[in-house]
């Protein structure tokens, strides 16, 4: 997997008034400030890769996920939460790839660099038909997980 030179800049600043929460089930000493006024003017969700330095806060739950089975998403095993621009903040760095035979390339795919986990992908096309970003939803925990729809797609090979 090539990874961009720059990671896609999609963070946020926590706000100075942030309060710690749990960002990881497995690691439960990992923290992160969580922005009172994050996406939507609300806490909202926090999800996190599995080492806790990617922190993606997103405005809800979703009600449903996508399992989508093209060649890159059947094997990086996401199940992609849906988000319009201003309603996912991003901390942390993160390696992007963008597949190649997309033409024109539509989304960056974004990995932790220090563990590996898929946490997200980002539009890099202007083109309104297309969520500004997909979550993947595995990163939140199993409980959680359980209670979401899923919706399988069959994308392209």
């Amino acid at each position: 997997m090539s990874a961009a030179s720059e990671p896609q800049s999609s963070a946020a600043s926590p706000s100075d008034s942030g309060s710690q929460f749990v960002c990881s089930q497995e690691h439960p000493s990992y923290t992160c400030d969580i922005d009172p006024d994050g996406p939507g003017g609300d806490a909202g969700v926090v999800l996190s890769c599995h080492c806790g330095s990617v922190h993606l806060q997103v405005v809800s739950l979703p009600d449903e996920v996508s399992e989508c089975k093209c060649s890159i998403c059947g094997r990086l095993a996401t199940r992609w939460a849906y988000y319009a621009s201003g309603e996912v903040a991003v901390r942390g760095a993160t390696d992007t790839y963008v597949r190649k035979s997309d033409k024109p390339n539509f989304v960056a795919f974004h990995r932790c660099k220090h563990c590996g986990c898929t946490t997200h992908w980002a539009r890099l096309v202007s083109d309104e038909r297309i969520p500004s970003f997909g979550v993947n939803s595995r990163l939140l925990s199993p409980q959680v997980q359980e209670q979401l729809r899923v919706r399988v797609l069959e994308g392209p090979k």
